[in-house]
């Protein structure tokens, strides 16, 4: 009898690590469609494999799909940096600009790790995360998120905002495009 659950593990433990390998591998060369069917099957036996669900997260961000990331993001909790960072991801992808914040600002106050440290700076200076935008000014159209620095008076900010937003519009009126969540423009 355990010869065979050893023989058992042996299988499984094999199957399992050469998934993910498979897995990693789609990842990497971009197949995300594929990548995407083998980890839903893989979770389909292994629902908490949090190893495939991460990497179906990335997956998702990769992709720009923050809705499918985000109802995977309901199923997982954890304080696992690399999954604070695909919820950093997610939640900006999706405009959910507080969360976001939130995440990033934990991420800075708590990694030890530098390198990691210098990108989500570099993150967060181009997306308006940073704290240096904590006391900007920031004014919201339909479609363009202002970020404003408190020198800009109040008449040129309507100027740009009114200017962009027509700008935006008549372009799009060309490509008809659905953007994920609204632009961020700074000023």
């Amino acid at each position: 009898m355990k010869k065979i659950n050893i023989i058992l593990f042996l299988v499984y433990f094999t199957l399992g690590l050469s998934q993910e390998v498979n897995l990693k591998d789609l990842y990497s060369k971009k197949e995300y469609d594929k990548a995407i069917k083998l980890a839903q099957t893989t979770l389909i036996s292994s629902p908490e494999d949090f190893e495939t669900q991460l990497i179906l997260l990335k997956i998702y961000n990769s992709k720009c799909d923050y809705r499918a990331a985000n109802a995977l993001l309901a199923k997982m909790s954890s304080s696992d940096e690399r999954f604070l960072i695909e919820s950093l991801k997610t939640n900006y992808g999706l405009g959910n600009t507080k969360e976001a914040k939130r995440i990033y600002d934990q991420l800075i106050k708590d990694s030890k790790n530098e390198v990691l440290k210098k990108e989500l700076l570099k993150f967060g200076l181009v997306t308006g995360l940073d704290p240096i935008y904590d006391d900007w000014k920031i004014k919201e159209t339909q479609n363009i998120v202002f970020h404003f620095q408190q020198t800009v008076s109040e008449e040129k900010m309507r100027n740009i905002i009114v200017s962009r937003q027509k700008a935006f519009e008549k372009i799009n009126n060309f490509f008809n495009s659905l953007l994920p969540k609204k632009i961020d423009f700074f000023v």
